[in-house]
């Protein structure tokens, strides 16, 4: 990770795993994730992150390509608006067959907060596959701040989907759900000086 200027920063990962089997042919999997972050150091409106993720696996024999982004907006102190927008392409090999698909996601969050606590959010968006199948996302939730940079909360989604590369953390999975959010930056780590 490092600091392209003071409001870009810029992230290069590699995860590489290789597993012997007794039983079977050896297998290595390897995640790349180049990523940056738009965050103006003087505050600002406006943040975004950006993420290309190749992801490949022999012992699947699968590959996997998988671009996002992130946008946030501040409309005022009691609003935010935000949306996510994600594209991915795989192909699958088993035997002497190949499958190949595309799928994007897009979806948009509305927050509000009620009280300096308490606040509501609303999202909906909608998956589409290369064969022009669409599942939609539609749900709700509220938040508690429980204190400076650390919110609890809990929702419900009505119709959601499933995908561990755009949607790797269940986000927008159907059904209940809580989180926690907790905002770090370099104020956290004062302590250390």
């Amino acid at each position: 990770v490092a600091k392209v200027n003071e409001n870009v920063t810029g992230m290069v990962s590699d995860q590489l795993r290789y597993t012997d089997y007794a039983d079977k042919d050896s297998a290595i999997q390897n995640t790349v994730t180049v990523g940056g972050a738009y965050r103006p150091k003087a505050g600002g409106s406006y943040n975004a992150l950006y993420s290309y993720k190749w992801k490949k696996d022999t012992a699947a024999d699968e590959n996997t390509h998988v671009l996002s982004t992130h946008q946030h907006y501040r409309v005022n102190e009691k609003t935010d608006v935000s949306g996510r927008l994600g594209a991915k392409h795989g192909s699958l090999k088993e035997g002497d067959i190949s499958v190949k698909s595309n799928s994007c996601m897009a979806a948009g969050h509305l927050q509000k907060d009620v009280t300096d606590k308490l606040g509501v959010d609303v999202h909906a968006g909608v998956m589409s596959t290369g064969d022009s199948n669409r599942r939609y996302i539609a749900g709700a939730g509220v938040h508690y701040n429980v204190m400076k940079n650390v919110r609890v909360g809990a929702g419900y989604n009505v119709s959601g989907v499933k995908d561990d590369d755009l949607d790797p953390n269940g986000t927008y999975q159907q059904g209940a759900y809580v989180g926690l959010q907790m905002k770090v930056d370099e104020d956290m780590f004062k302590w250390l000086e």
